[in-house]
């Protein structure tokens, strides 16, 4: 990884968030926070093109180096590996949404044994995600 032409260190400018699971794969990047708004250390040339001015400071209040994060690396499961949760939901989630989709307007199926109420994830989808899901959340600025 690279940020505006600098390599970024693994575990000191940037850390790889694992799953839940702890199953050793990485489903997030963290990068070093700067202040809010513009903040010269995020620049790694502040030094050289004096970007701790605080004439160039005020006038870049906004905004940062356009496309400045470069991430070349290649994550996640191998098809053959994905988790048993994974699959089992997967398959399920696509079951609900095959059947979804005829129920856009309403939400509900009308059908000979009554009416089935498809406005909410199978349960078990939902579950899995409560199970799965990253509890801290990324802003960016």
């Amino acid at each position: 990884m690279t940020w505006a032409g600098a390599p970024l260190s693994a575990d000191t400018s940037y850390w790889l968030i694992p799953d839940i699971q702890q199953t050793g794969v990485a489903i997030a990047v963290q990068l070093r926070p700067f202040g809010r708004g513009f903040d010269y250390r995020a620049y790694p040339d502040w030094f050289d093109t004096n970007k701790d001015n605080p004439k160039w400071v005020n006038s870049m209040r906004e905004g940062s180096l356009p496309l400045d994060l470069v991430v070349a690396g290649a994550w996640g499961y191998a098809a053959a590996d994905l988790p048993q949760p994974v699959r089992r939901n997967t398959a399920r989630l696509a079951a609900w949404m095959t059947l979804r989709s005829d129920t856009l307007l309403s939400g509900a199926k009308a059908t000979d044994t009554g009416i089935f109420d498809l406005s909410n994830l199978p349960t078990e989808v939902q579950m899995f995600i409560a199970e799965w899901k990253i509890e801290r959340q990324a802003v960016g600025m």
